[in-house]
């Protein structure tokens, strides 16, 4: 090195981001008292009184089994809800966390100046819960929710960026004295506030949430037994509700046995949501648009959804037609429905409602593989004044009635579909019209489409419709 070089060097000193390292809190004792040590109370207390990221873990000791094959896990019997304000990761080792009067049981919050935010709840099983039994509030984001399981109201999102990945969520079976019962979940997943006259929407957004990877309604092995026959989610399995915009249902969440909708977005402030990717099978709806929810993706470029209708197998030696344990299916997408009103401007594209995912057959999933029924009473209906929707480009088929139905519905476009056929050309018929335009359709373009097979005929429009474009 010469003078010059010498001269020009000059040592510098360059800031690093920290390397602070969290502290551990280990839970090591079933007790729901905070003031013991090593209660699972007690550890999140510590973790919020510390500030910076901290861990919780579980080493509980458990008596010996009481005999062989005898499975034991951990469990907290919690007399109020973990309410976490400073950023923690808790790692549950599936211990099971309940509390039968308690609204929530864990609720990521913010106080005195600290957030949750940035929080990691994985690996517990949840039950009990009220209203949810994990509640994200404003001011705590960028959350992850993932690997638990929950028998009972799961999740509420009330804020932006949250991550809600690989849960299962069901009804599981219960014993007490008087023999089998089972919990019912109300809701799976909810995303914004619920609405009603005495709480309207308070104008705040929920954006940015992913939502994958989970099954929901998928626990019900032999529900058909217990008291609330064959639901394991009492409501929607998925909620967008208000305020919920710019969020992504998808890819692969699983839905069953939802007693109104795998999916639902339901308020007029629900909008630019996509859900994608994703199956939905024994729900009476698959996807629900309705409340004036407006400017939501359903399929699109990121993928469609494969809405089936009936799956499951009867119990065996049942017939299956006189069976109440299969919900009716009604549609496989609905935009508008008369019992909350209208959908507009929303886009439902590419998806499969009707047929296996891979379009190769129809479903043969009863106790005899040769016996099979339609999917759904119709593939998409648009109803109750819904306006300005675009279905295009979906696979329609293997339906017990109209492909696609209109009902009150003005200024749709329809065009791009495989009606009663595969996208490959194989014929799937439906058992009534590819598209029925009935009374209160009007303006609609329903054209040009591909029609495979059709009972009653390709295209149907009630004679006071007025302005509807067929070709």
């Amino acid at each position: 090195m010469n003078s010059t070089n010498l001269q020009l060097f000059r040592p510098r000193l360059t800031h690093l981001e920290s390397r602070e390292v969290p502290a551990v809190f280990t839970v090591t004792s079933e007790s729901a008292d905070r003031t013991v040590a090593g209660s699972l109370p007690w550890a999140v207390d510590q973790a919020n009184a510390r500030g910076g990221f901290d861990e919780i873990n579980f080493n509980v000791t458990l008596p010996p089994a009481p005999f062989p094959f005898y499975t034991q896990s951990v469990a907290f019997n919690l007399q109020a809800p973990l309410v976490l304000t400073d950023q923690v990761a808790i790692y549950g080792n599936y211990g099971f966390v309940y509390g039968y009067n308690l609204s929530n049981l864990i609720v990521l919050d913010a106080a005195n100046g600290t957030t949750s935010s940035g929080s990691t709840i994985q690996n517990l099983r949840f039950s009990g819960a009220i209203n949810s039994a994990i509640e994200i509030r404003p001011y705590s984001s960028n959350n992850w929710v993932q690997n638990n399981n929950f028998t009972c109201a799961a999740i509420h999102v009330l804020s932006d960026q949250n991550t809600i990945r690989s849960n299962r969520i069901g009804a599981v079976e219960d014993r007490d004295s008087a023999g089998y019962r089972y919990q019912q979940a109300n809701h799976g997943i909810v995303v914004g506030e619920i609405e009603t006259p005495a709480t309207p929407w308070s104008g705040t957004l929920y954006r940015g949430n992913v939502i994958e990877d989970n099954e929901i309604g998928y626990d019900h092995v032999d529900s058909r037994r217990g008291i609330y026959g064959p639901f394991v989610v009492d409501s929607v399995g998925i909620l967008l509700s208000a305020g919920a915009q710019e969020n992504f249902v998808g890819a692969n969440n699983k839905l069953a046995y939802c007693r109104v909708a795998g999916v639902g977005l339901l308020s007029s402030s629900t909008s630019r949501n996509v859900v994608f990717g994703n199956s939905v099978h024994d729900c009476p709806i698959g996807v629900l648009v309705s409340a004036g929810a407006n400017g939501n993706v359903i399929g699109g470029e990121l993928g469609g959804n494969y809405l089936g209708g009936r799956l499951h197998p009867v119990p065996e030696g049942v017939d299956f037609y006189t069976y109440e344990g299969h919900p009716e299916p009604i549609s496989g997408v609905s935009l508008g429905d008369q019992r909350w009103g209208p959908a507009f401007n929303n886009l439902v594209a590419g998806n499969v409602i009707g047929l296996k995912a891979d379009q190769s057959d129809i479903f043969r999933a009863y106790i005899d593989p040769r016996f099979t029924a339609p999917s759904f009473q119709t593939g998409v209906i648009l109803d109750a004044g819904s306006r300005s929707n675009a279905v295009k480009g979906n696979i329609i088929a293997n339906i017990e009635l109209n492909g696609v139905l209109l009902r009150q519905a003005v200024g749709n476009h329809i065009s791009g579909n495989w009606i009663g056929e595969s996208a490959y050309g194989k014929l799937f018929g439906n058992g009534g019209f590819g598209i029925a335009a009935d009374v209160g359709a009007e303006l609609n373009n329903l054209a040009p489409n591909e029609f495979g097979f059709n009972l009653f005929g390709d295209i149907y429009l009630v004679p006071d419709s007025t302005g509807n474009v067929i070709g």
